[in-house]
């Protein structure tokens, strides 16, 4: 899994569409008081889903076993709230950004939390993440963005198979994620209740 592409956005992303996302973090952020305690993990993105096989066979390799796997339906946005570590118009802009270039570039939109056994293996594993990143492969975009410029060598964002977080961010990271897994289960069964919900027919 490896390329080279160019991305240009034709204007910046309107004030209502970032503030839309703005409150979308606020909220994220509120709900992520309320969720269970941390856990360790990495991310299986849209890119990686295709290589789990080969991610299992890396991590085993290097004694790091999985204790769980979760499904992410919405990796696009669900990767803004995680990226944007504060509210600001540039922060918002370049998480979009990058959120815009996921749509783009997947086929598909989901994700897979893998949890992972103990804080230990999560700091193997950030000592890894290079080497295994090159293992993987990186798709490379050069990002054009009005009046936004992408903090990274050439103005470059990668996307890569798998996200894993830094030693600082384990925490606040996964509580998002918790308080986005909650918020969606809320909403299939408020879809339920609702009548506009799926059930399972009869065989």
């Amino acid at each position: 899994m490896t390329g080279k592409l160019h991305f240009r956005f034709a204007e910046a992303f309107a004030a209502s569409e970032v503030d839309q996302v703005r409150q979308e973090w606020f909220a994220t952020q509120r709900a992520a008081l309320a969720t269970p305690p941390a856990r360790p993990f990495l991310i299986v993105t849209p890119a990686g889903l295709p290589l789990r096989d080969r991610i299992s066979d890396l991590l085993s390799s290097h004694d790091i076993p999985v204790t769980s796997r979760q499904a992410l339906p919405d990796w696009p946005r669900t990767s803004t709230l995680l990226y944007a570590r504060t509210p600001d118009d540039e922060r918002l802009s370049v998480a979009l950004a990058f959120e815009r270039l996921w749509k783009a570039i997947s086929l598909v939109t989901s994700a897979e939390r893998w949890d992972l056994r103990s804080a230990d293996d999560q700091a193997r594993l950030s000592l890894l993440k290079r080497a295994l990143n090159h293992a993987l492969g990186t798709i490379s975009v050069h990002v054009e963005l009005p009046g936004v410029a992408l903090r990274t060598s050439g103005s470059t964002a990668h996307l890569r198979a798998i996200h894993v977080p830094d030693a600082a961010d384990v925490a606040r990271e996964s509580r998002i994620l918790d308080s986005r897994m909650d918020a969606g289960i809320r909403s299939q069964e408020s879809g339920i209740r609702g009548g506009s919900g799926t059930r399972p027919g009869p065989l």
